[in-house]
């Protein structure tokens, strides 16, 4: 599946997914342009690409559309709507603020043993994202990300088991650690 392909599927996804579980009317002879009214579309576009990302979205089971008096509802699935909290995933960004504002961000957890593969996944993401392991359980950061994390511990059903603290002091070892870390980051 090309580029450009898995980019009509996520577009697509995301309008349908904010417009919620009814799902988005649209007014047009066929669910082609249907597809093309949802992916802000103005200019005609390339019909076998919609045709494909159209497919997919069927194939896939990731939307159904139903046609109705006048035009078409595209409405997500399930599975649509578990692809769609991937996708936000895969594009979560934590930017750097212009000037640090001396705060560090912590998170910490505590996630039973059963749940051991999703610790291992948000251990992964901190990583990711350039966190600093304070202690095994425990992770830090200089910029404000706690919506971005809390996405991602929603999403593996983490939050209950995790702390999301703003200190603008902390230990002088852990603060050593931290400013080494992020270095120029934190002069910016």
């Amino acid at each position: 599946m090309g580029m450009a392909i898995r980019k009509g599927i996520f577009i697509t996804l995301r309008v349908i997914g904010a417009a919620g579980i009814i799902g988005v009317a649209v007014v047009a002879p066929n669910a082609l342009q249907g597809l093309d009214v949802l992916m802000g579309k103005k200019k005609k576009t390339n019909r076998s690409q919609n045709q494909r990302v159209l497919y997919e979205l069927k194939r896939q089971k990731l939307v159904s559309v139903d046609h109705q008096e006048g035009g078409y509802r595209f409405k997500l699935t399930k599975n649509g709507a578990k692809r769609l909290a991937q996708l936000e995933l895969d594009n979560i960004n934590i930017p750097s603020p212009k000037k640090w504002d001396k705060k560090w961000r912590i998170i910490s957890f505590d996630i039973p043993v059963q749940s051991t593969p999703q610790r291992a996944v948000l251990v992964h993401h901190l990583s990711k994202y350039d966190f600093l392991m304070l202690q095994r359980s425990t992770w830090a950061h200089y910029a404000p990300c706690f919506k971005q994390i809390q996405q991602i511990t929603d999403y593996y059903g983490l939050t209950n088991y995790c702390a999301f603290i703003e200190v603008s002091e902390i230990d002088r070892s852990s603060q050593k650690r931290l400013r080494q870390h992020f270095g120029k980051a934190l002069h910016s």
